[in-house]
C-alpha cells in the first residue's frame, strides 16, 4: 500500500511538472548532407531534404524530450568498383548512376538547455527505408536494403521566438545492405535546418 501511494505520487508531480512547462508542436524542414560508406557507393557526401513534425516535451527548465516524425530522401553516386550488377544481373544498372533513397525517420531525442535559447540534443534514431530505387529510370533495388536503420544523433538547437534552427550529426549503427558480401553500408549525415512552432 505505501508502495503504490508512493508510486501514484510520484506520477502526480511528474505530471504536474510536465503540464506547468509549456508543450510545442511544430514543423521543421532543411537539408541533409549524407553518404553511405561501402564498396557500391562513392566516398562523397551528397545533398537531400527533409520536411516533417516534431513535438517538444519539457521535464524541467533544463530537461526536456523532443520525438519528431520526418520524411527525407537523397541520391547516392554508385561506386565503379561495387557494381550492383551482379545482384539484379541487369547490364544497364551501371548507366545509371544513381541510386535515391526514401527515408521516414523518428528520432526521439533528450534535450538539455544551456541557455534560455541554446540547446543541446542527443538520443536515438529510428529510420524505415521506404524506397530505394534507380534515379531516371524508377527501378526499384528495395531487395538490397534492409527495411529499417538505427542511428545515433547529437547536436544543437537555437530558439528564437517561435522559430527553432538545428544541426545535427548522425551516424548509422547498423549495416543497411541485405546481400552477401563484406562490404557493409553504413550512413552518416549532418542533419541541418529550420523549424517553426506553431503552439
Amino acid at each position: 500500500m505505501k508502495k503504490n501511494v508512493i508510486f501514484l505520487l510520484s506520477f502526480f508531480l511528474l505530471q504536474q511538472s510536465i503540464f506547468s512547462q509549456k508543450i510545442e508542436f511544430g514543423v521543421k524542414g532543411g537539408t541533409d548532407v549524407v553518404k553511405i560508406d561501402g564498396l557500391a557507393f562513392d566516398k562523397g557526401f551528397e545533398f537531400g531534404y527533409h520536411a516533417g513534425v516534431f513535438i517538444h516535451v519539457p521535464f524541467s527548465k533544463k530537461l526536456g524530450i523532443q520525438p519528431e516524425v520526418y520524411y527525407g530522401e537523397a541520391s547516392f553516386k554508385k561506386s565503379q568498383t561495387g557494381s550492383l550488377d551482379p545482384i539484379y544481373n541487369n547490364t544497364n544498372l551501371d548507366s545509371l548512376s544513381k541510386v535515391r533513397f526514401g527515408k521516414i525517420h523518428v528520432p526521439l531525442l533528450l534535450q538539455y538547455n544551456i541557455g534560455k535559447k541554446v540547446s543541446l540534443q542527443f538520443g536515438p534514431k529510428f529510420t524505415m527505408i521506404s524506397s530505394a530505387n534507380l534515379k531516371n529510370s524508377g527501378s526499384e533495388i528495395r531487395d538490397a536494403i534492409k527495411k529499417g536503420e538505427l542511428s545515433a544523433v547529437a547536436g544543437i538547437r537555437l530558439s528564437l521566438m517561435s522559430f527553432r534552427i538545428f544541426a545535427r550529426y548522425e551516424i548509422g549503427l547498423n549495416d543497411i545492405g541485405d546481400i552477401a558480401n563484406d562490404s557493409k553500408w553504413k550512413s552518416q549525415s549532418i542533419h541541418a535546418g529550420i523549424g517553426f512552432r506553431i503552439f
